[in-house]
């Protein structure tokens, strides 16, 4: 069987750059990722991942590691383009064992540069039922069919087993097509479940422009089959209406116009089916983008930027962001459907009547409904305020119930509550009024003034008696226009209202994604490669004592722009193996600079280096990695869920035996031992608020082992040895000193 030529691992950056050039995720940019040697580079899959994931940071994208076992790899290959699949190798070029190599190789390709390496890439670049279109190290695309890298990637396996197979096939007499099939199904049965091969999808990241994202998700057919389909669909319904009246009012009858009205209202059937249909797809698929950027901008909203907001207004967001698809999609497009309706309802108007007092009643009414929604946008805007307020300051109540009930006395509890709802209550009556208009008198006065014009029209000027069902017609989808225009103005209102409260969000999405490596390109030439660093080769482990780990010099940082300077000319080297005590007085800015070198805020000037590069070269993600903060009791949490959990959230979830072996030690070190033999489930006991009580010095150390199992170079504990009794601080003091490899603890003098 002849193997595909595969990108070797040297060229990774290359690989993963033209992937996402010839999927049309990124323009070809003169700025390349660099090849690697391969004595610089580490082949286990941890370390590849590491490095595809900081790649796909530079350039904008986004990655998902994937997986395919024996029985799946069929239809994996089908879905999963477009994406890098990794195929390793033993030391000798051979395909490696799948119980330790996580993947197979179906055999030695035949480019020489990839037998220097260990293993290779094969970037599959589109999917398909029958062929896949793979891209080459030539640039070169080159179409497979699908059974053909089906079976590149099994190859390895079938001959692994195929020396148990053999006999039994042989004694059965099969050959040809039927002994390959009866032997994919003994190797499903008996491996269906091994792991053949590990992979990445490219994608657009969440955070990327809007425009890009809809091209990239094709929009243009939904979009132009609903413009389309619904046309069609109003252009047979005024054909409907004047066939009625070349019919019904000639004064005579005629099966020929009955069977045309009959064939007419058949047609627009599957026409309405269409609309429905690409309006359906159009908004899942809004949907689905907005909810991404969403999280996107969830996950990356600075500290800073939520530091001043309270727990109600956390919870006002999601509730709202949850709705904002519905009614901005739900009231956008009934809205531009009812305006295509509305133009149609003009035109037949037009027609129908020699004189233009219907269409400019239309035209008025309009109007008059825009003027009414200005009046309703104002008044919603003052109710909205009034409603984040009392939702807000309930759920700040509710979390505060203990204080209030300890502390604040009991007959001023209402005082102020009293206050906001007769405020509430006014301001929805005022808007309910309003809206009442709009969903009943606006529509129905339509009604009643359109026949008025109907009226005046016929009896002013001679009109054909077959432009009565026409004018009619008009008047008919004027009416569902103007309704649909009233609905979907309203939940516009309402989409533009929660807008406000998410815009945040998006713009979290999207200025974390124009930051992306920033500072390095552009400091760089346009021409000049960009670093790619992997953990191995940056970020080594086994640095001798003494050397730098992090330099700071002559930090300052504000919290505001204008505000007070809390750090002003702050300069600081740590070296590998350091431990390091930082005193203060309360206020003094020590939580602070533990947050910038955490790099949880960026200073407003200074710079800082870990490991000789600055935060926007490695990424805020691998500088976290590196450099792990436990921040004090009050800004720390234990999260409803296991005790394990609640460790390992930093190392993956679910957890390898090891990593809870090892957490179950770093516990008992800690003096935790004791509390887990007490839980029932041990390590899966539920903690947190509606599970086990942890007392404030266990939770102290819980977040000291969950900091301690994220094995980061740099440590900083701040005030975390304030809850503990002199025994259990000595002990825990112990447990850190063992397991940090350079530590920074800040406490009070």
């Amino acid at each position: 069987m002849t193997q595909p030529d595969l990108w070797p691992l040297t060229r990774l950056g290359e690989a993963l750059t033209q992937l996402a050039h010839h999927a049309g995720l990124i323009e070809q940019s003169s700025a390349t990722l660099p090849t690697r040697p391969e004595t610089q580079m580490d082949f286990n899959h941890a370390a590849l991942a590491a490095g595809v994931e900081q790649m796909a940071d530079q350039l904008g994208i986004e990655t998902e590691a994937v997986y395919a076992n024996y029985d799946d790899v069929d239809a994996f290959v089908q879905r999963v383009a477009p994406a890098l699949l990794w195929l390793p190798s033993d030391e000798t070029g051979r395909p490696g064992d799948q119980a330790t190599m996580l993947a197979d190789l179906p055999s030695a390709p035949h480019s020489s540069s990839v037998t220097k390496t260990k293993g290779g890439v094969l970037v599959l670049l589109k999917g398909g039922r029958r062929r896949v279109a793979l891209l080459m190290p030539d640039l070169t695309i080159h179409w497979v069919t699908r059974a053909t890298v089906r079976d590149w990637l099994c190859q390895t396996t079938a001959t692994r087993h195929q020396a148990t197979l053999t006999p039994l096939l042989d004694r059965l007499g099969l050959q040809g097509k039927a002994r390959a099939q009866t032997q994919r199904a003994l190797l499903q049965q008996q491996i269906g479940n091994q792991r053949i091969v590990n992979g990445w999808i490219v994608r657009l990241s969440p955070g990327a422009p809007v425009w890009q994202q809809f091209q990239q998700a094709q929009l243009q057919r939904p979009i132009l089959q609903l413009l389309g389909s619904y046309l069609v669909q109003l252009g047979l319904t005024a054909l409907t209406w004047w066939t009625i009246g070349s019919s019904a009012l000639q004064g005579h009858f005629s099966w020929v116009w009955l069977w045309a009205w009959a064939l007419l209202l058949f047609t627009a059937i599957p026409f309405r089916l269409f609309t429905e249909r690409a309006q359906q797809t159009l908004s899942e698929t809004l949907g689905l983008l907005s909810k991404q950027r969403l999280l996107y901008g969830i996950l990356r909203l600075q500290p800073e930027q939520i530091r001043h907001q309270g727990a109600g207004q956390f919870f006002g967001q999601v509730m709202e962001a949850d709705s904002l698809d519905n009614l901005a999609l739900g009231g956008g497009l009934g809205a531009i459907l009812a305006l295509l309706q509305a133009g149609m309802a003009f035109a037949l108007l037009r027609i129908a009547a020699p004189l233009w007092v219907l269409p400019a009643l239309l035209l008025g009414w309009l109007l008059v409904i825009g003027g009414l929604m200005g009046v309703y946008l104002y008044r919603q805007r003052a109710w909205v305020a009034i409603y984040r307020s009392m939702s807000s300051g309930l759920v700040e109540r509710m979390v505060g119930h203990r204080t209030r009930l300890l502390q604040e006395p009991r007959a001023q509890w209402h005082e102020a509550e009293d206050t906001i709802l007769a405020r509430y209550t006014t301001r929805s009556l005022k808007l309910d009024q309003v809206k009442s208009w709009l969903t009943g008198s606006v529509t129905r006065g339509w009604m009643v003034l359109a026949l008025i014009g109907l009226t005046l029209t016929f009896s002013l000027a001679p009109v054909d008696k077959v432009n009565l069902p026409v004018a009619l017609a008009g008047i008919l989808l004027a009416l569902q226009a103007l309704t649909s225009i009233t609905n979907g103005i309203i939940s516009l209102a309402n989409a533009a209202n929660v807008w406000e409260q998410v815009r945040p969000l998006f713009r979290a999405a999207s200025a974390r994604q124009e930051s992306k490596g920033g500072g390095e390109r552009d400091r760089r030439g346009a021409g000049e490669s960009l670093p790619i660093h992997t953990p191995n080769t940056l970020l080594p482990t086994n640095q001798q004592r003494g050397q730098p780990l992090l330099i700071a010099r002559e930090l300052e940082f504000r919290y505001r722009e204008g505000g007070r300077a809390i750090i002003r000319d702050s300069s600081l080297q740590i070296r590998q193996g350091d431990r390091l005590l930082l005193e203060g007085s309360s206020g003094g800015g020590k939580s602070t600079l533990a947050a910038l070198l955490a790099g949880l805020h960026t200073p407003n000037a200074g710079f800082l280096l870990l490991h000789g590069h600055d935060r926007q070269t490695l990424g805020a993600d691998t500088w976290r990695r590196q450099v792990m903060l436990t921040p004090q009791f009050h800004e720390n949490h234990i999260f409803t869920g296991a005790l394990a959990f609640n460790l390992l959230m930093g190392r993956g979830w679910p957890p390898e035996p090891e990593d809870l072996r090892e957490a179950k030690a770093i516990c008992e070190e800690l003096g935790l031992g004791e509390l887990i033999e007490r839980m029932p489930a041990g390590l899966q006991q539920m903690v947190g608020e509606s599970g086990w009580r942890l007392s404030h010095g266990e939770r102290s150390r819980v977040y000291i082992a969950r900091t301690l199992l994220q094995r980061a170079d740099l440590m900083i504990l701040d005030e975390s040895f304030a809850a503990l009794d002199p025994e259990t601080m000595h002990t825990t003091l112990a447990c850190v000193l063992r397991r940090a490899p350079t530590l920074l603890v800040i406490a009070h003098p």
